[in-house]
């Protein structure tokens, strides 16, 4: 309840809100770094960026390339979004797996968010046949599998998560879980919820 609230307690307390639901779906890692400082990050790693080019450095370059646009994903920023996705992907052939990796699951991210199925689908296939062995994002090919009402593929994919000490990272892979086994209709939401709540703060 907002009783007894004055205004400053109420922003505290919105603010608060927001940046559960931030952890919850993984909106922001880590939370106070980049929550509400995403155009100090993007023109940082703009920068950056400009550096690494030209001193020919392309991972570094590519690394700049994927984080203004997810920065741009976050501030719901569409048509800058897919400009430094469209500016990254021409790199790909000469990018290590670690970036190319980072490349898919940002450009995944951006499609969820504004593509179309069979865009979707595309960049899923290109990303599985780029790396049959690498080491995938499961949460973000699970929500990409979702969102084709692919739930047999996408709870598979959730098999393929190893949980991680990040917090934020968990959060997201229980948060996601939910979505889809509700979807399933194999749990009862509530009930979920509250274990997310309890994985989180442990």
């Amino acid at each position: 309840t907002d009783v007894g609230y004055g205004g400053e307690k109420l922003l505290e307390k919105e603010i608060q809100m927001d940046i559960l639901i931030e952890l919850l779906f993984g909106k922001s890692t880590p939370i106070y770094n980049k929550l509400y400082k995403f155009d100090k990050y993007i023109e940082e790693n703009k920068l950056a960026a400009e550096y690494f080019k030209e001193a020919g450095l392309i991972n570094s370059y590519a690394n700049c390339l994927n984080r203004i646009a997810n920065g741009y994903i976050l501030l719901k920023d569409e048509e800058n979004s897919l400009k430094y996705i469209e500016l990254c992907r021409p790199l790909l052939q000469s990018l290590n797996k670690s970036r190319r990796n980072d490349f898919y699951n940002v450009y995944l991210i951006y499609l969820i968010e504004y593509g179309s199925k069979e865009e979707i689908a595309s960049i899923l296939n290109e990303y599985r046949a780029t790396n049959p062995n690498g080491k995938l994002d499961w949460v973000i090919v699970a929500n990409a599998y979702l969102k084709l009402d692919n739930k047999k593929e996408a709870n598979s994919c959730l098999l393929n998560f190893q949980h991680s000490s990040v917090v934020n990272n968990n959060a997201r892979f229980y948060a996601f879980s939910t979505e889809l086994y509700q979807k399933m209709n194999l749990l009862n939401p509530m009930s979920y919820f509250s274990f997310i709540i309890f994985k989180i703060i442990q």
